[in-house]
């Protein structure tokens, strides 16, 4: 039988290679505490997973934890707190400490009653030197779910007394500006540049502009508060100015995803 012939006979066989993979579907759990966070515990039971009749890659599994930032004033005054104008806004006034795998500080892995992974407290600061020691420049900048980016060492600071910065040691200056190379000692960076490229993974503000052109459209003409929280999108979502009888009110929601290595 020629070649010709055999591939013809092939093409034209009956038999059908076997398809493994007919979809791929997301599945979503919640934890088991019913919005009750008092012991400061989440516990996640994976049973209804496991006996789904599927196959399971818990390596693209991941966890969202949502988190809520308020900022407001102690005593109701009129001009007292104003992040609703544009001259007192509170955009970049909230950060997190390099990322959001921070507000995990122990994890316990049981599987059929039996221990597979032991409680270890301060897990971030394995996981943080982790990312800082093993992930490429280009690794970074696919990460912005999780608001990782490397702080910037130049831009540390002490201060002596109560200032705008704290007590101490402080490296939470965001006000990215050239430093002085005149006219004064030399103070490095004056800014962290980590700090705000984290600031900006989370701080989406409908009410911003999307330039500074006079007709320039505000960002809720792309996306509106009501379509980022459908998509669940960290954003900020409410601004209230103080008057003599409310207080000022400041909300931002984050939307923080951990990926399960």
């Amino acid at each position: 039988m020629s070649g010709d012939a055999l591939v013809y006979d092939m093409a034209q066989s009956s038999r059908k290679e076997p398809s493994v993979f007919i979809k791929k579907d997301w599945l979503s759990i919640l934890d088991e505490q019913n919005g009750n966070y008092s012991g400061n515990q989440c516990v996640i039971n994976t049973s209804q997973l496991s006996n789904s009749n599927k196959y399971m890659d818990y390596r693209q599994g991941y966890l969202t934890v949502p988190l809520l930032l308020t900022l407001t004033n102690n005593t109701p005054a009129v001009g007292a707190f104003a992040p609703a104008t544009a001259a007192t806004s509170a955009d970049y006034a909230l950060g997190l400490k390099n990322w959001i795998g921070t507000v995990v500080n122990s994890l316990t892995l049981n599987l059929n009653g039996t221990t597979i992974i032991q409680q270890s407290n301060m897990l971030p600061i394995w996981n943080n030197f982790k990312l800082l020691t093993t992930l490429s420049w280009n690794d970074v900048a696919m990460f912005p779910s999780m608001g990782f980016y490397p702080d910037n060492a130049l831009s540390f600071s002490f201060q002596t007394a109560a200032s705008e910065q704290g007590i101490g040691s402080a490296n939470n200056c965001n006000a990215i500006a050239f430093p002085t190379v005149t006219g004064a000692f030399n103070s490095y960076l004056t800014g962290n540049d980590g700090l705000t490229k984290r600031q900006m993974y989370w701080n989406y503000d409908p009410a911003g502009s999307t330039g500074t052109a006079v007709n320039t459209a505000a960002f809720s003409t792309m996306l509106s508060s009501t379509y980022a929280n459908q998509l669940y999108k960290s954003y900020i979502f409410t601004k209230q100015d103080s008057t003599a009888a409310l207080h000022g009110v400041y909300q931002q929601a984050i939307t923080g995803d951990l990926q399960i290595l």
